[in-house]
């Protein structure tokens, strides 16, 4: 199987996933963030991985290649669908008009599948809730300083990272890696959407940084060294990480697609939302006869 062709099968296979835990609704959610996590934690341990041709619920007419249930897939779509109801109830807190009144309306759902998230997850709830409140309260009080407001972000992925493996020495490393990635997208985000925050008076720590100036193009500049460190952070601690399988597809994602993507939000480009974007994929194949 091509590399890019078994990324994708641990892409349906959260797709799938969400849509058994949570409903077909959650389908929606499904994020190339998540799948990452989840080939993460796959590559940490060494327990057989199954793989089915299933039919896509998008495109019922096609059977695709799909990587069947695994505590690393049920660990990922209960993660997001706690994310997303603090996400929700954040985006209400901080919308008027039309747009509130969507998030009012999915909150219902998304508590719903949060109430059952929980009940498996009950740490990592606790873990994001915390530090989701203090972002809240670090912007509310317009913190000027990037460690401490991109901390509550890093800290969580942090976390979340730390218990993809059950050796002490991994699980340090893991944090490292979590929450310099975290910090990384934090920055990103904040760069991506510097110009949205600028209109709609939101808070960004660049325009902090910055006396809100509306050249974009410096201002995401200004921050690409830090930015550089931080990826080359996550990059050692990456490299202590005892990757069991899928390295050649994990090295891709972070030595080139991190990367890629850095370079285009600090441009302003915008960037495609397929898989191999963030994947750039070789063109060495490795064959996977049902299991792995």
């Amino acid at each position: 199987m091509v590399e890019n062709d078994l990324y994708r099968s641990i892409y349906c296979g959260l797709c799938k996933q969400l849509g058994r835990s949570f409903g077909p609704l959650a389908r929606f959610t499904l994020s190339y963030d998540f799948a990452f996590m989840s080939l993460l934690q796959l590559s940490m341990n060494e327990d057989c991985l199954r793989l089915e041709r299933q039919r896509c619920a998008a495109n019922p007419f096609i059977n695709k290649s799909c990587c069947c249930t695994n505590q690393a897939l049920l660990n990922s779509a209960d993660t997001a669908m706690i994310m997303l109801y603090y996400k929700i109830k954040d985006n209400i807190a901080d919308s008027h008009g039309i747009k509130k009144l969507k998030y009012l309306l999915a909150l219902p759902y998304a508590k719903r599948a949060y109430k059952k998230a929980v009940a498996n997850q009950p740490d990592i709830d606790q873990l994001i809730n915390d530090n989701m409140m203090r972002q809240a309260q670090l912007e509310e009080a317009n913190c000027n300083h990037i460690d401490e407001v991109s901390d509550p972000s890093a800290s969580s992925l942090a976390a979340i990272c730390e218990t993809f493996s059950e050796d002490p020495s991994q699980k340090r490393v893991l944090n490292r890696f979590g929450y310099c990635l975290g910090r990384w997208v934090y920055l990103m985000d904040a760069a991506d959407d510097y110009l949205q925050d600028l209109k709609n008076k939101a808070y960004n720590i660049l325009a902090l940084q910055n006396n809100f100036s509306t050249d974009a193009f410096t201002v995401r500049q200004s921050i690409e060294p830090s930015l550089n460190l931080t990826l080359g952070e996550v990059a050692s601690s990456y490299h202590l990480l005892n990757i069991n399988r899928f390295k050649s597809i994990l090295d891709n994602i972070i030595f080139q697609g991190l990367p890629y993507v850095q370079k285009n939000v600090l441009a302003g480009q915008p960037i495609p939302k397929i898989p191999n974007v963030t994947l750039v994929t070789s063109t060495k194949e490795e064959h996977y006869e049902g299991s792995i």
